[in-house]
């Protein structure tokens, strides 16, 4: 009975701590946010190192973003074998969990078929 003639104060005790546990939890889920898009930043700073340092990959046409976890290679390369290079590459980062890649194929110079056969012919 004592609950009963008292609970206009446990009702607004219990209000008090519902609204103090959804503050922190609401602050929880925004630094679980920050810490994502510093980890997603960290990633991508990750990514482009690994894509200047490596020889078969010309990294200034390709923009690197990260979100989530979840790496887009957006731009161009000169060749197919560059496009699928800068994919591997992504996947060896650390905190890469899947790679999207929209790299178009723009070939730095026009080859003929009689260029080719000319190489051919030479080798």
């Amino acid at each position: 009975m004592y609950w009963l003639r008292n609970s206009g104060s446990y009702g607004r005790s219990t209000g008090a701590i519902a609204i103090a546990v959804a503050l922190c939890l609401s602050g929880m889920a925004i630094a679980d946010d920050v810490e994502q898009k510093e980890t997603d930043k960290t990633v991508s700073t990750r990514v482009e190192h690994q894509l200047r340092r490596d020889t078969g990959v010309d990294p200034e046409k390709i923009e690197v973003d990260v979100s989530q976890g979840i790496l887009t290679l957006d731009g161009s390369v000169p060749t197919l074998l560059s496009k699928e290079r800068a994919a591997k590459i992504g996947e060896t980062i650390r905190g890469v969990r899947s790679v999207v890649n929209v790299l178009k194929v723009v070939p730095s110079k026009f080859v003929t078929d009689e260029l080719i056969r000319k190489d051919i012919e030479a080798a």
